[in-house]
């Protein structure tokens, strides 16, 4: 008989592989920038997209694209990041369920999926500024667009506090055993007002905004959701406190599951 292997488990690695990990955890976001863009949507085109048992917060749904380039982040890359959120609540408590995202960094994507389950996506992704307007535009594959999006900053200003809700994951982590049920299928939650309070925005405006979904893709249905109006749109500069709660990325919590 052969002689055991060592690696105890108590010092296996925080993601895959547990030998030298891809990444050993959650980042710390150390210096970023972002603009979001909220908008109103028509119900038809989004409700088959968000999961029972969740409700849309508003009688007329609402939704943000969020755009962010993290300049230096520890463990990882520079990274861009989409979000394509929607406003939600689950028995009563109000959210903001992210249904797609991008990244443009491998350890962004695990990091936040393997941990929280961030429905994380590689794209090729462009942040950069270009006649008076601050822009991401998101490709996948290469040349496809998904979408293209813009502000223009206006006059110093913050969103309203209330729409820093915690954020709201689907994390499904598939059986081994083809056909069966997901070992995982949960609703995760993860407070954001700790984290908002910990790196507030040094530079906050208000701005004009603008969204063109670019092709329809059945991989990435982005341009699904029927965007009827832009109610506001805000660009921001910060720089993160350090990790856990109070700052970075906290812990999350579980809010529902589907398999009890």
């Amino acid at each position: 008989m052969g002689k055991k292997g060592l690696l105890k488990f108590e010092d296996f690695g925080a993601t895959m592989p547990v030998t030298d990990p891809y990444v050993p955890g959650p980042p710390t976001w150390a210096r970023g920038e972002s603009f979001r863009i909220k908008f109103e949507m028509d119900y038809d085109s989004v409700a088959h997209r968000l999961p029972e048992p969740l409700e849309f917060l508003d009688d007329t749904p609402t939704g943000t694209l969020l755009c962010s380039y993290a300049h230096f982040v520890s463990d990882s890359s520079p990274f861009c990041e989409a979000n394509l959120i929607y406003h939600v609540s689950y028995k009563g408590k109000p959210y903001n369920y992210i249904t797609n995202l991008f990244v443009n960094s491998g350890e962004a994507m695990i990091a936040g999926r393997e941990v929280y389950g961030y429905a994380k996506k590689l794209a090729d992704m462009e942040y950069y500024s270009d006649r008076g307007q601050i822009c991401m535009t998101v490709e996948r594959p290469r040349g496809f667009n998904i979408f293209s999006a813009s502000v223009r900053p206006k006059k110093p200003g913050h969103p309203d506090p209330k729409e820093i809700r915690d954020v709201l994951l689907l994390k499904r982590i598939p059986s081994y055993i083809v056909g069966d049920p997901p070992q995982v299928c949960q609703l995760v939650g993860i407070g954001m007002g700790a984290r908002a309070e910990a790196a507030p925005a040094r530079d906050s405006w208000e701005c004009s905004g603008s969204i063109s979904w670019g092709v329809t893709s059945t991989e990435d249905p982005w341009s699904q959701t029927k965007i009827t109006r832009i109610v506001e749109a805000y660009y921001s500069m910060a720089a993160a406190a350090g990790f856990g709660e109070g700052g970075g990325l906290a812990s999350g919590y579980l809010v529902h599951d589907y398999l009890k």
